[in-house]
């Protein structure tokens, strides 16, 4: 069973209050991504794929249609990054296992998670 993004996130209350399920990340669209030496760190913005179900009066009122969120990364390590195609959603497959290398050959760490963007 793969576990859902959320239950490795910190922080989650706000997504919650808004959404009764949180959406998977098969189909975001990645906004940009820092990295940053303290940590280190990397940083992502995203859209979300669906719109809440429970957003506040205001975002309604002003026409809002999309949730942007930040997802940071920490302890961060051998990163690649390839295939980015900014005009189309992407897909987010997060792994946190005891052995990394069953779910991404090239992962040689003992314990931590994997961004792979699809």
């Amino acid at each position: 069973m793969t576990t859902h993004w959320a239950d490795l996130a910190v922080q989650t209350r706000g997504l919650e209050s808004l959404y009764s399920v949180i959406p998977p990340l098969d189909s975001v669209r990645l906004r940009s991504f820092h990295l940053d030496w303290r940590g280190p760190t990397l940083t992502t913005r995203i859209d979300l794929p669906s719109y809440p179900e429970h957003p506040p009066p205001d975002w309604s009122e002003r026409g809002y249609d999309t949730l942007q969120i930040h997802l940071q990364f920490l302890a961060v390590d051998d990163l690649a990054v390839g295939g980015w195609n900014p005009s189309h959603p992407s897909g987010y497959q997060l792994f946190s296992t005891a052995r990394p290398e069953a779910a991404h050959p090239n992962l040689r760490r003992r314990h931590g998670i994997l961004l792979h963007l699809q």
